[in-house]
């Protein structure tokens, strides 16, 4: 409670400054373009980012969608390494959050946003204000942390997704050249990544995207190789281990029914992440993949494996990679999805039994714990769910309780603990009535610590 009051009173002085900046920056122009930024992902992982506790020397990547899909501390092997992009962000939502992002004093903040600004059509000239604004807020906030202002990354027009980020680079070479300057003026550091991106026609290189937009594993590669062979991060600090990490393009054997472009990336992407011993992993969807699960719970190998929109199809299907490091523990979760486009309950159930089968076989000491599928808030749940409801969740569950039982595995009452009386998930822990807000990840991970799971 401590941490929440702490991060409460950062937010009420420094967000003041924040706030009138980025006021200052709507308000004149609001009827020209379209400046706002709150979602409920962003809400959200906002607020989760605002629990969780600050530790020394934090190295943050800030950022966007293109931020947040990496797995950062496992592709530098090092926990100080903190992930503060929100998928969808620009420039003003970046703004408006900086205190919760500055409340650590990081050692360092790489941050790369604008992309998603120029599609908005924000003109070049107030995103690179407000460019300023994020440097002269984190020096103001923060002066002992090094900056570091990542360039745009290019585009690909070849692909149908995001058409309105498409054939924008000549807005793209304009920020970048802006944010040289800006970097130049204000004597931080200018990565220039655009330029080891593009392919001989000057676009998004297709062996490093399947959107256009967005970066499959070997991107993240890419970019995290630049950062290292430049001495930018993060070698430099005691935790990080030096581990080299190879390319492959071998997705091949993923069934493409489930395999949507956001599965591929993530799949992709994991499987260029290095093994490590005595791993903790976190499998599951979009409920899985949202938590911050090494930050919740620090000090132990923890690593998230949750896909937005996977199924429990497609998590048999990516087993290999899951299980490749021979986790020491394995907490699952799935089913709402499976639930959500109309797959029977026992058909679910079943694919489960073979999901856990497998495991057994292919890494027999991984410690398997099988949590209960959450349920709904059916008065906020959006009509994209209408299949799902809680009783079918419920009987669900309780296949997966007899499933455990025979097959010797932990069966782990999650739903019990979020929800209410009436077997709703809690309103205070959900904003969409489907997904978690901060609270409920700290009950969800404090019930884990407080049953010896963890």
């Amino acid at each position: 409670m401590l941490r929440c009051k702490m991060k409460s009173t950062l937010l009420i002085s420094a967000g003041i400054l924040c706030c009138n900046l980025a006021a200052r920056a709507q308000q004149p122009v609001a009827a020209k373009f379209d400046t706002t930024f709150h979602t409920t992902y962003y809400d959200q992982k906002r607020s989760l980012f605002e629990l969780l506790p600050d530790t020394k020397n934090e190295i943050i990547f800030l950022g966007n969608s293109i931020t947040d899909i990496g797995e950062w501390a496992e592709l530098f092997q090092n926990p100080s390494v903190k992930n503060r992009g929100i998928s969808s962000d620009i420039t003003f939502g970046v703004i408006d959050r900086l205190p919760e992002v500055l409340s650590s004093k990081p050692a360092k903040i790489f941050y790369m946003i604008g992309i998603n600004d120029i599609a908005k059509n924000i003109p070049d000239s107030v995103i690179l204000a407000n460019h300023q604004r994020i440097v002269s807020i984190i020096k103001q906030q923060s002066p002992t942390t090094k900056i570091y202002i990542q360039s745009l990354l290019p585009t690909n027009n070849e692909f149908i997704e995001f058409k309105r980020h498409q054939n924008k680079t000549e807005h793209i070479i304009a920020v970048n050249d802006g944010l040289r300057e800006l970097a130049k003026r204000e004597q931080v550091t200018f990565i220039d990544l655009y330029p080891k991106f593009i392919d001989e026609n000057g676009k998004l290189d297709k062996k490093y995207t399947n959107d256009g937009l967005h970066l499959k594993g070997a991107g993240y590669i890419k970019w995290v190789n630049i950062l290292k062979e430049l001495n930018y991060c993060c070698d430099d600090t005691p935790t990080s281990a030096n581990v080299s990490v190879s390319v492959s393009s071998d997705v091949n054997r993923i069934d493409t029914s489930y395999a949507n472009s956001h599965y591929r990336q993530r799949l992709e992407f994991f499987k260029h992440l290095p093994n490590t011993k005595n791993e903790i992993v976190f499998l599951g969807n979009s409920i899985t993949e949202m938590g911050e699960w090494q930050e919740l719970i620090p000090n132990k190998n923890v690593v998230n494996r949750g896909i937005s929109g996977d199924v429990t199809y497609g998590i048999y299907a990516r087993l290999d990679e899951v299980l490749a490091s021979k986790p020491l523990k394995l907490f699952l979760m799935d089913g709402v999805n499976d639930i959500k486009r109309g797959t029977p309950v026992q058909a679910i159930a079943d694919n489960i039994q073979r999901i856990i089968e497998k495991i057994q076989k292919v890494s027999p000491k991984t410690k398997i714990y099988l949590q209960s599928t959450l349920p709904v808030n059916e008065s906020v749940k959006s009509s994209a769910y209408v299949k799902v409801s809680n009783e079918k969740i419920q009987e669900l569950n309780e296949l997966q309780k007899k499933l455990a039982n025979q097959l010797n595995i932990t069966y782990i009452d999650v739903q019990h603990v979020l929800s209410d009386s009436f077997g709703q998930l809690k309103r205070e822990y959900t904003s969409d009535g489907i997904h978690l807000v901060e609270m409920g990840y700290v009950y969800w991970v404090n019930y884990l610590k407080e049953q010896k799971y963890l």
